[in-house]
């Protein structure tokens, strides 16, 4: 099928239909057709593409003020991609995450074989009981980092999936670390990273995207936050994100947790140590016991998100002062 960068179908040679009827068109959205509506349904709104504009008013409208509230992709369906009449990404984010993913499975293929020539070592017996300790630790080693880049895998569907939107941004080649920031004027997720160099700081930088999402850390737009301030951020985040990274590029520079803790020059060295989840932050944990209606609820976390200047994400929601 041949189509208009937004989403026209050419006329002339589109009319030939081979096999059963597929309601599915530009961009995998199903088509209505009654009632002569040609309309695309993305979920949160219905597009209509004959004029590259949605039926209905941005519900998000607040957080893209420059454009119109019908705007399709940003205005520019080249460049960027609408998941569901809420948000957009950008195409280049989204071929970068399945490239990460890609790269991880490769890396779960290497390691398998790795494991395969360590296990016929040991089937071939005349070894020593240290040799085949030893052998069985690499082993070990090689299976915990499998699961590690499965997590990975998983963690990226998740976050394609999620309500909530992301986009990858290279942060140049001579970049020597990332970060996961929140855009309190757009209500996306930034994560950045060096992308000429490898997968391991990206794939550090996701699972502080995919802690977020589950609601296990809060997000800033970058500045600094006080301590008593922080909103679910904590040690325990840094070390699981630098053991991701580990798995996909060895040699990170905290290989052990106790490494990452007694380390006062870190930038880590103001996070808690005891590991809680937003919901278990205590103002948090009271605005969820009280009494308030759900509507209540979610004001009294938007003004906490105002307040500590950090996005959280509850039960599937995300509180950034507006939603």
């Amino acid at each position: 099928m041949k189509l208009y960068p937004f989403g026209l179908k050419h006329k002339g040679y589109n009319n030939v239909i081979n096999g059963t009827h597929h309601p599915y068109g530009y961009n995998g959205k199903e088509e209505n057709e009654e009632l002569g509506l040609n309309t695309l349904d993305y979920g949160a709104r219905n597009y209509q593409a004959d004029l590259g504009r949605w039926f209905g008013i941005d519900g998000m409208a607040e957080k893209y003020l420059s454009n119109s509230p019908y705007h399709y992709a940003n205005n520019n369906p080249i460049l960027n991609f609408d998941v569901d009449g809420n948000y957009f990404v950008n195409f280049r984010s989204l071929f970068t995450a399945m490239t990460f993913q890609q790269n991880s499975r490769q890396q779960m293929e290497k390691n398998n074989k790795s494991i395969e020539q360590l296990q016929g070592l040991i089937d071939g017996g005349n070894l020593s009981e240290k040799a085949v300790a030893n052998l069985n630790g690499l082993i070990g080693g090689l299976e915990g980092a499998n699961s590690e880049l499965q997590s990975s895998i998983d963690e990226v569907s998740t976050l394609m999936g999620s309500s909530q939107g992301y986009n990858i941004e290279d942060a140049g080649a001579f970049a020597s670390s990332g970060h996961t920031t929140y855009n309190f004027n757009t209500g996306v997720v930034n994560i950045k990273a060096p992308l000429g160099n490898g997968f391991g700081l990206l794939g550090h930088e996701i699972h502080h995207a995919y802690q977020f999402d589950q609601g296990i850390t809060s997000l800033s737009d970058g500045s600094p936050i006080q301590k008593s301030k922080l909103i679910g951020v904590d040690l325990a985040d840094e070390w699981n994100a630098y053991k991701r990274q580990n798995a996909i590029e060895p040699g990170t520079s905290y290989d052990t947790y106790n490494e990452l803790n007694n380390d006062t020059s870190s930038p880590y060295a103001n996070h808690p140590r005891t590991p809680k989840s937003v919901s278990e932050h205590a103002l948090i944990q009271k605005i969820l016991k009280s009494n308030g209606t759900k509507a209540q609820k979610a004001k009294w976390l938007n003004q906490e998100s105002s307040r500590k200047n950090q996005a959280f994400r509850i039960n599937g929601k995300t509180y950034d002062g507006k939603n």
